[in-house]
Formats: C-alpha cells, structure tokens, sequence
C-alpha cells in the first residue's frame, strides 16, 4: 500500500453561514410567490383562518408534534 489520496483542498476564504431560506433563495422570489394569489383570494383564506381560530378549531405546535410522534411510533 503506497501513498493514500489527499482530499480535495477547500476553497481559502471565509467560511460558509446558514442563512434564512429567504436570504439564501432571494427575497425576490418571496415576492414573487405571494403575487402569484390575488388579493381576494388571500382576504378569504385570511377570514377563514381567524374563523377558525375564534371557533377553536386550531391545533397548537405542541399538540402537533406530539400526534405525530404517537402516530408515527416515535418517542
């Protein structure tokens, strides 16, 4: 057994931060997507969401993550 292989060398610079997924993909594109739905349709969705939440048919997080961990059989 001669001599092993080198890895490729990393690129000299400063090292390479986690962003937010807006901040890495553009905030542009962000824009972009939300004039996609028009106004109208963005107010019922608005409405129906705070109906929702006044009738108490929301779900918090923590309820959440936790049906899903029983359902899935984790712990």
């Amino acid at each position: 057994m001669g001599e092993e292989k080198k890895y490729k060398e990393q690129r000299s610079g400063a090292a390479m931060m986690v962003d937010e997924p807006v901040m890495a993909y553009g905030i542009d594109s962000a824009i972009t997507d939300l004039n996609v739905v028009s106004p109208e349709t963005m107010k019922c969705l608005i409405d129906s969401a705070m109906d929702d939440f006044r009738l108490n048919r929301c779900t918090a997080h923590s309820e959440m993550d936790e049906w899903v961990n029983m359902r899935m059989g984790w712990k």
